[in-house]
């Protein structure tokens, strides 16, 4: 005989649900049956459009947390309104633009540091040869070359005047200071 199956839900303590159970099969009104196996899984196929959003959706946090790097911002999130895919859209586009802006002031901070760093490292040299044209109260006539010598160099000093005298005449000049790296500033 076939008997129409119904859903039972047992209500009670968890402790005494394995006594409960066998006394109503006992009597017969409860056969457990197990479920049938599935997998727990499917397998997921995106359609077009969905593999498009996705991407759009991956490029825009990709900007988003490029200019939040950029900015030196953490990655903190913060609780944002609901929004529709005009905001999202514009949001992507302004993540984007910040980005670049960062990117290129990066660039800028870069190329200023090493100008810096330039300037530090000849500022005894600049300030050698400004003592130096002062000294000598520069005339509109004259031509002035500034030469470093490196600190290996510097016995070097004698013959390089000796030339230039001999192939400027007795109208040259030679000044030189030595600077704290060693070098010689002529």
């Amino acid at each position: 005989m076939i008997l129409e199956m119904v859903r039972l839900r047992v209500l009670g303590p968890r402790a005494r649900l394995p006594e409960v159970i066998r006394v109503v099969q006992d009597v017969g009104v409860l056969h457990l049956a197990p479920p049938p196996e599935r997998p727990q899984l499917e397998g997921f196929l995106m359609s077009p459009a969905d593999a498009r959003r996705r991407r759009a959706i991956a490029r825009a946090i990709d900007e988003v947390e490029g200019a939040l790097a950029g900015l030196g911002a953490g990655t903190a999130r913060a609780a944002a309104p609901p929004a529709g895919v005009a905001d999202f859209a514009r949001w992507t586009r302004v993540a984007h633009r910040v980005r670049r802006r960062v990117g290129a002031l990066a660039g800028r901070a870069a190329a200023l540091e090493e100008e810096r760093a330039l300037l530090a490292r000849y500022r005894d040299f600049f300030e050698a040869f400004e003592a130096l044209l002062r000294s000598r109260g520069g005339t509109a006539a004259a031509t002035v070359f500034h030469v470093v010598l490196r600190a290996d160099q510097a016995d070097q000093r004698p013959k390089l005047e000796a030339g230039l005298r001999q192939l400027v005449g007795p109208a040259f000049e030679s000044v030189a200071r030595r600077l704290p790296s060693g070098e010689t500033a002529m």
